[in-house]
């Protein structure tokens, strides 16, 4: 899943950006989340984004691969989403 957060106005990263990502940690430490690479991060070069887009070719040549663009997080859910909600 690709997150659409924004960055912020402030030039520092806004509370939406901050709190979602504060609450992915939150579920990848839970193990309900399988991984999630910030958009900063989103590169050919990054091995985090590397394993994501070998397991979902699709993302092969999605549009913010090495943009740097912080306005975004990919997040990866388990199979079995049932455990997130408990």
């Amino acid at each position: 899943m690709k997150i659409v957060h924004g960055y912020g106005s402030s030039g520092t990263g806004g509370s939406i950006r901050t709190a979602v990502r504060d609450l992915l940690a939150q579920w990848q430490r839970e193990g309900k989340v399988v991984s999630v690479v910030h958009g900063e991060n989103w590169s050919i070069f990054d091995a985090a984004s590397q394993a994501l887009r070998a397991r979902y070719p699709f993302l092969k040549n999605e549009e913010d691969l090495d943009r740097g663009n912080a306005g975004v997080t990919f997040v990866e859910f388990p199979a079995d989403t049932s455990r997130i909600f408990r």
